[in-house]
């Protein structure tokens, strides 16, 4: 046997490239990651942004990993839960903007509460806690739409208090 059967083939660039990142997908800190594979780690941090800039988002690789994880009832949980975060935000918005005239600001907060609730509708499909706040949340969307019909000068109101009931939905419901 020579010499150079002997010796373990060092991994090329690419190979070690790939390994870091399979680490780092998996769960482990970057740093130690690229520690354990003898790679620096500012050049872990760049093959990350290299690799984000080509489209492979490590940390969304990451996340979905991490979301697939916990099962399909915690990944519709923590998607109804940035769902209920980019709402919350958005109604802050909505409330501030002193120029939007009524009619354009009740338009929007009955977008946005029929946008949570087909979020919670879909979450639905997994959960029966999430289940009962889909349904909850289609019959605010239904009073909604009666009260406009019937009595639309109560409309506004009801849309602006609903939207603020929509955030504390969850919680009295269990389902935070």
């Amino acid at each position: 046997m020579s010499k150079a059967d002997k010796t373990p083939q060092k991994p090329d660039r690419a190979e070690m490239r790939t390994k870091v990142r399979a680490g780092y997908v998996q769960g482990t800190d970057l740093t130690i990651v690229a520690a354990g594979h003898g790679v620096p780690y500012a050049t872990a941090v760049s093959w990350k942004r290299a690799d984000k800039e080509r489209g492979d988002d490590w940390d969304t690789a990451r996340r979905a990993r991490q979301m697939a994880g916990a099962g399909a009832q915690e990944m519709f949980g923590q998607i109804l839960e940035e769902v209920g975060a980019q709402y919350i935000s958005a109604l802050d918005l909505v409330k501030k903007d002193e120029k939007m005239s009524p009619a354009v600001r009740g338009e929007l907060l009955v977008k946005m509460v029929d946008g949570l609730s087909k979020a919670a509708k879909l979450a639905g499909l997994v959960s029966p806690e999430v289940n009962e706040l889909a349904t909850a949340m289609k019959v605010i969307r239904l009073q909604n739409e009666y009260i406009a019909e019937h009595h639309p000068e109560m409309r506004l109101p009801f849309v602006d208090m609903m939207s603020e009931f929509g955030i504390e939905l969850p919680r009295l419901l269990g389902v935070q």
